[in-house]
């Protein structure tokens, strides 16, 4: 098969099953979603925070079959959503993204949410360090304590990680939290340990330029 006749195959292709907001129908979470920033050149944010969001409910599910039962009502809101939120007294609201974009009242308050996002070409991959998984955890607890009081949280990153997502609503919810289980302690002690000793042989995490590529390499005509 050409590289032309795949395009056409995959025209209209898009790589989401299920909108955030059908996912949540029926849970006690009520999902808004508006469109991305214009530069992304789409209407939805398919695999995105979206994407993130059911990923983590999943992962909990697996850990924890009460999870929907323990969950109280919560409202996510994604990308540039400017309709109402239909809020009830002592409910919580979490805005995802660095693109997520609100205004409106919140219980007595008026609130605003700006847009965040920065286009892909005023980041540099090589200057981007991930965030430490524990230093993940007491960031989103910190939001958390703080939305508890504010009634709402605003998460930023884009997208946010499935952890950080995860993490929120074990907190929210106080469901069993997998980042805590002790059995993924060895396998992350052990990959530390990979990555520092490759550090100290010289191995870079990242290179510049262009580099060789292993097996899985497609061909290009």
């Amino acid at each position: 098969m050409t590289l032309a006749q795949a395009q056409e195959r995959a025209k209209g292709f898009q790589v989401g099953l299920i909108r955030v907001e059908k996912y949540f129908e029926g849970t006690n979470i009520s999902a808004y979603a508006g469109p991305p920033p214009k530069s992304e050149g789409k209407e939805y944010c398919w695999g995105g925070c979206p994407g993130a969001i059911e990923e983590a409910i999943e992962i909990l599910r697996k850990m924890d079959a009460e999870l929907d039962r323990k969950m109280p009502r919560l409202h996510v809101v994604f990308g540039n959503y400017q309709g109402p939120l239909a809020i009830g007294e002592g409910e919580q609201v979490v805005f995802i993204g660095d693109c997520a974009t609100w205004e409106g009242k919140i219980g007595k308050d008026l609130v605003s949410i700006k847009n965040l996002y920065k286009t892909r070409d005023t980041l540099d991959p090589h200057t981007i360090k991930p965030d430490e998984i524990v230093s993940k955890i007491m960031k989103t607890s910190a939001l958390v304590r703080d939305g508890k009081k504010k009634g709402y949280m605003r998460m930023t990153g884009c997208p946010v990680s499935v952890t950080e997502q995860l993490m929120m609503l074990v907190q929210v919810s106080g469901a069993k939290d997998p980042v805590r289980d002790l059995s993924g302690l060895a396998a992350f002690i052990k990959w530390k340990a990979v990555m520092a000793g490759k550090t100290m042989l010289g191995h870079k995490y990242q290179i510049h330029g262009a580099t060789k590529r292993g097996a899985a390499a497609p061909d290009v005509e």
